[in-house]
C-alpha cells in the first residue's frame, strides 16, 4: 500500500492538464484587466466630448454678446418715463443693455440682471443648449457677463468689457449722453 501511494504521488499523468489550466487562468485575468481599462477610457472620452460641447455652446453665446457689444452704443434719454436706446437696434440683448444702462444712469449704482439664450448647432440642429447669462453693469458702465448652461454649474464662460462714456454729460449731472464698450474679452474657465 505504501508503494502504491508513492507511485501515485510520483505519477506525471495529468500534469500538463494542470499547467494548461494555469496558463488559461493567467490569460483570462490579463484579458479582463485590459477590457476593464478599455471601458474606463471609453467612459472618460465620452465625458470629454460632452464637456467640449458645453464649452462650445457657452463660448458661442459669449461671442454673440461680444459681437453685439463691439457695435453697440447706448444713448441716454433725459425725458421722464422714456428709456434710453441701444444702436444698432434689433440685437439679441438690446433690451437687456437698455435695462442695465437705464438702471445705472438713473440710480447711479451697480445693476444686475439675467437673460437666457438658446444655442443651436447650425450643422445638425440637434444641440439646443439653454445658456443662462448673469450680466452685471457697474457704475462706470463696465460689464461682466457670466454664461452657464441651464442646470450645469461646472462649466462657465465670462465676458468682460470696459464702459467708455462719451465726454459730454447730461446737463447738471454725471450721466454720460452715450456709452460704448471697448475690448470685450471672453475667458473660459471652470466654475467653483
Amino acid at each position: 500500500m505504501r508503494n502504491q501511494l508513492t507511485t501515485k504521488l510520483k505519477n506525471r499523468n495529468g500534469a500538463s492538464l494542470m499547467l494548461a489550466l494555469l496558463v488559461f487562468l493567467i490569460c483570462a485575468l490579463c484579458g479582463s484587466v485590459v477590457l476593464a481599462a478599455g471601458s474606463a477610457a471609453a467612459g472618460r472620452i465620452s465625458g470629454i466630448k460632452e464637456s467640449s460641447q458645453n464649452q462650445y455652446s457657452l463660448t458661442s453665446a459669449a461671442q454673440v454678446f461680444q459681437d453685439e457689444l463691439n457695435d453697440a452704443q447706448y444713448t441716454y434719454s433725459a425725458e421722464e418715463n422714456t428709456k434710453g436706446s441701444v444702436t444698432p437696434a434689433g440685437g439679441v440683448l438690446n433690451n437687456v443693455l437698455v435695462y442695465l444702462c437705464d438702471s445705472v444712469s438713473n440710480n447711479q449704482k451697480t445693476a444686475t440682471t439675467t437673460a437666457q439664450l438658446t444655442v443651436t448647432n447650425e450643422e445638425s440642429g440637434l444641440l439646443n443648449a439653454k445658456v443662462n447669462i448673469e450680466i452685471t453693469m457697474k457704475t462706470d458702465y463696465s460689464i461682466t457677463a457670466v454664461f452657464q448652461l441651464d442646470g450645469n454649474t461646472y462649466n462657465k464662460v465670462t465676458l468682460t468689457a470696459d464702459g467708455v462714456p462719451y465726454d459730454k454729460k447730461v446737463q447738471d449731472t454725471d450721466i454720460p449722453l452715450s456709452v460704448t464698450w471697448a475690448n470685450p474679452v471672453i475667458a473660459v474657465g471652470d466654475g467653483e
